[in-house]
């Protein structure tokens, strides 16, 4: 019988060989592959990120707190844990702070001695394997400084192919995800481009689609972020990074807002890949089933639900309130497109909402231009004023030009003085 086993070996990742394949009498047996976690760095970014919120479900700050100490003691995080004294003034048990350093100094010691028995007997591969033990070791305690150190000395040491080099840039943006550093993830981001400028890699690509698609959706980039995780939609490869059910959670998030109606069936409603998390996720369901389907009535209160799903994660907290304007301002649009005069009082019993809050969100949005329409108070009344992109591109124009004209105009009279 032969064996012929092939690993699956990620930076930053223990994972055991991924999958083997048993070849006796023409009989193929697939092991199930096993299961990769999210770095734990980024699963503490979250918990940091609610033991610092002040919405309602995270209210219980001791519970959160313990979670994030039980973490840190179970994987000898010492200096996460002098990170966090740092970061929110905790009291530092200095007791478990020794036995944690200790551990930390124990192992360290361990891949120097491993790093000097391959120097002398063996060569640089060997070398660089140890020292990539290192730089994942520095990444596990929550180490910034010494993983970027180890990651540089990693980068130099040998012929690094493509794949590895990769892999470090990764290691990278996770790093600078879980300590809020804006400069080392365009760094990882970019060098991971400019590698795959010399030579395709089908898996790292996805993954790195996934990682600056959620970089640039923390940046409200939301235009950017949509097509490249409906990019990585059919080929998800970052169990790592962020969970499958939040891949799918923000990748619908962001093609809500950016994509037109048909394209939004295409890719969303009609994706498999989206339909079989709807279960996990029944609120996002109603949302995108009650908007395409124009069923306003449950529209609002689905809305409000995804609003609160998105204050429980650290990348969309802060676009709530966009994304709730957005998808309103999208719904009053939609609804009004079929109508060339409706009245207000069944506009709101269409919304299921008061005619004095639907005036009021009509308001707003009629001021800032956004909302092709006026309201007629006295007969209580919404009377479109349809316009196609032309129109509106050649209104634009004049605007634009007769400020153009009026400052020439000022810096002419400016001139002759």
């Amino acid at each position: 019988k032969a064996t012929v086993s092939v690993l699956n070996w990620r930076i930053g990742t223990m994972a055991k060989p991924a999958w083997k394949v048993h070849i006796d009498d023409a009989e193929v047996e697939e092991v199930e592959e096993e299961k990769v976690n999210v770095d734990n760095l980024l699963i503490l970014l979250q918990r940091r990120f609610e033991y610092t919120s002040e919405t309602e479900w995270f209210q219980d700050k001791d519970r959160i707190q313990g979670e994030i100490l039980s973490m840190i003691e179970e994987f000898d995080m010492a200096p996460y844990y002098q990170f966090l004294n740092d970061s929110f003034m905790w009291p530092i048990d200095e007791a478990k702070m020794k036995k944690m350093k200790s551990a930390n100094e124990e192992k360290f010691a361990s891949l120097e001695q491993k790093l000097k028995d391959a120097e002398e007997n063996y060569g640089e591969t060997e070398m660089r394997d140890v020292i990539l033990e290192q730089a994942n070791y520095s990444a596990q305690i929550g180490d910034l400084e010494k993983c970027l150190k180890y990651n540089k000395q990693a980068l130099t040491t040998g012929k690094v192919g493509l794949g590895p080099k990769l892999d470090l840039a990764l290691q990278r943006v996770r790093m600078g995800c879980a300590f809020n550093d804006s400069s080392l993830i365009q760094e990882g981001i970019d060098a991971c481009h400019e590698l795959l400028k010399i030579e395709g890699d089908w898996e790292r690509r996805n993954k790195l689609k996934v990682y600056e698609a959620v970089y640039l959706m923390s940046k409200r980039q939301f235009t950017k972020a949509c097509d490249l995780l409906l990019g990585a939609l059919s080929a998800f490869s970052s169990p790592e990074f962020i969970e499958y059910k939040n891949f799918i959670l923000f990748t619908v998030l962001v093609a809500s807002v950016t994509l037109d109606r048909p394209t939004f069936k295409k890719k969303i409603l009609d994706s498999s890949e989206v339909l079989q998390v709807f279960p996990e996720l029944p609120h996002l369901k109603l949302f995108v089933r009650s908007l395409y389907d124009c069923d306003y009535k449950n529209f609002f209160g689905a809305l409000g639900k995804v609003c609160e799903e998105m204050q429980r994660h650290v990348y969309t907290s802060l676009h709530v309130n966009y994304f709730y304007r957005e998808m309103r301002l999208l719904a009053f649009k939609q609804f009004l497109q079929s109508y060339r005069s409706v009245t207000l009082k069944s506009m709101a019993e269409a919304f299921d909402i008061p005619v004095e809050l639907l005036d009021h969100q009509l308001s707003i949005f009629i001021a800032s231009g956004r909302l092709s329409c006026k309201v007629d108070k006295v007969s209580g009344s919404v009377e479109t004023t349809q316009t196609d992109s032309r129109s509106c591109q050649y209104q634009r124009l004049l605007k634009e030009g007769d400020i153009l004209l009026n400052r020439v105009q000022r810096l002419a009279r400016v001139a002759e003085k």
